[in-house]
This record gives structure tokens, C-alpha cells and sequence, in this order.
């Protein structure tokens, strides 16, 4: 078990001159999703067919426009790095689904959990992200009795309620940011514990109630958090 303290962490305002990424650094955006008729349409407009065939497959509206726009926020986030339009980039998949941009030297991993989406983005390979809204209606017990390893659920069930929800979000996010950086999808085991000297583990706040964590190499010095838009 490998718990490191959760960040409350700055975000800066979108630069009016697009920041460039170092070799040892990682770029941190959050967006909400729950945008305006208009900027939903904004960004529907630079997404391909194949995603605009998976938004529709969403059997609510709402779940609908918030896959448009963090799909959409992507690549607006990716064209300014790459000094491309957004609507030109072309997304490749990996057996496991993971997305990737061929011939190109960025990487990033994306998360998404209710009104908030969360994007690392870097010039290193195996970046992962995720964030959850914090919820208090689960069953954590028998969660991490599932998927979580022995030591881990063990000591969750000495914690108070407050403390055990918290340190099980933290415990989840962490392996889901491990399993995108990884890149083997769900075949990657939750059991396993993850640790500072394997990578570089970064959970932080993201906003009220909701838990991310990032996932980088070891080489990695410098993480800048972003607001867009």
C-alpha cells in the first residue's frame, strides 16, 4: 500500500500565449462539462464521424454533450500543442483502446467523472489520469474486498467512515491512472499496489468533491495545472 498525500493544488488561468511543454514536465488541464448550447456545438463541430457516432450512442442528452465536450476540449488542447487544427487530428487505437496520435512525440491520457474532465498531457509515454466524484453511497467494504489487495482492504476497514471513503477514492483513482499509463485497459489487475519507486504518483483535488491522480515517469520534475476556458 503506497498512500501519498493528496495536493490542493493551484490552478492557473489559460495563458493568453499557449504554454509549451518541457521534456520533464506535464501539463494538467480540468474542464466543467456542462457547457452552453453554443460551445457544445463548438465543440461537436471539430470531432470526427466515429466520434460523433459514439456520442450518439449515449441513451441520454446529457451524457451525450458531456462526451462532446471533453472529446472537443481535446483536441483543442492537442491542436495548440501540435500548431494543428483540431478538427485535422487523427486518433490512433491500441488493442486495449488506448488512444494515441501516430508519428508524433505527445502523449496524454484523459479522465472524465460527472461535471468535470481531467487531461495529462506530455512528451513522455505511460501518463495516466483519472478523477472521481467522491460518492458516499457505496458499499466500500465489499468494493475493496473485490478489487483491492488484502493490506489495502484491511486497513480501510480500521479507518473512520470520513476517512475510509477518502482514502478509498484516493486508492481508486491512483490504480485507474496506473492501468491508462500502463496501457493494458481492464486486463490490468486493481489488486496491485501501486508505488512511488515504480512511478511518479500525483493525486490532487481537481474541485469539491472530486479526486484525481496523475500517473507519470520518474523523471518527471514539473506539473502545471490548467484551467481551460
Amino acid at each position: 500500500m503506497n498512500i501519498v498525500a493528496i495536493e490542493s493544488v493551484v490552478w492557473q488561468k489559460t495563458p493568453a500565449v499557449f504554454p509549451s511543454l518541457a521534456a520533464n514536465a506535464i501539463h494538467v488541464w480540468r474542464t466543467p462539462l456542462n457547457l452552453s448550447a453554443d460551445k457544445i456545438h463548438i465543440a461537436q463541430s471539430v470531432l470526427s464521424p466515429d466520434e460523433i457516432e459514439r456520442a450518439v450512442k449515449f441513451k441520454f442528452l446529457m451524457h451525450q454533450q458531456k462526451f462532446i465536450v471533453a472529446r472537443g476540449t481535446l483536441r483543442y488542447l492537442l491542436g495548440q500543442y501540435l500548431a494543428q487544427s483540431p478538427e485535422s487530428i487523427v486518433f490512433q487505437y491500441t488493442d486495449k483502446g488506448k488512444p494515441y496520435i501516430a508519428d508524433q512525440s505527445i502523449f496524454f491520457s484523459v479522465s472524465h467523472s460527472n461535471d468535470w474532465a481531467t487531461y495529462s498531457i506530455g512528451l513522455v509515454e505511460k501518463l495516466g489520469i483519472d478523477v472521481e466524484k467522491i460518492r458516499h453511497d457505496l458499499t466500500i467494504a465489499s468494493i475493496a474486498a473485490r478489487f483491492f489487495s488484502a493490506d489495502e482492504s484491511q486497513h480501510l476497514q480500521t479507518l473512520p467512515t470520513a476517512q475510509k471513503t477518502q482514502l478509498f477514492f484516493h486508492l481508486w483513482t491512483c490504480k485507474e491512472a496506473f492501468v491508462k499509463a500502463t496501457g493494458h485497459g481492464l486486463t490490468e489487475s486493481l489488486s496491485r499496489e501501486v508505488h512511488q519507486e515504480d512511478c511518479l504518483i500525483t493525486p490532487f483535488y481537481l474541485a469539491d468533491n472530486y479526486i484525481a491522480a496523475l500517473i507519470s515517469p520518474t523523471q518527471i520534475d514539473h506539473i502545471q495545472f490548467w484551467n481551460y476556458g
